[in-house]
């Protein structure tokens, strides 16, 4: 079953640098499924559970970026952040 405290482990501050390639990794050692994406930069990363996920980026702009699970109510439990691009 889900909870609160599996879902509030999200980062909540993901660093980038504007034209270097980073990696977001999607590490879910739960029960359930979990779907990282930041709809701004287009990333979209999907782990089932027990899965770790890797996608390799280059940010194309700086700013800040929310991230989150994409699943119902895992936003509302804690599973969001922001992805800052700085230059």
């Amino acid at each position: 079953a889900e909870s609160a405290e599996e879902l509030s482990e999200a980062p909540k501050l993901v660093p980038g640098k504007l034209g270097a390639t980073g990696t977001l990794v999607l590490g879910n050692e739960r029960i359930i499924e979990h779907a990282l994406t930041v709809p701004a930069l287009g990333l979209h990363l999907h782990a089932p559970a027990g899965a770790t996920i890797r996608k390799s980026f280059v940010p194309g702009r700086v700013g800040t970026f929310e991230l989150g699970c994409e699943f119902p109510g895992h936003r509302e439990w804690g599973m969001v952040g922001s992805l800052v691009v700085t230059e």
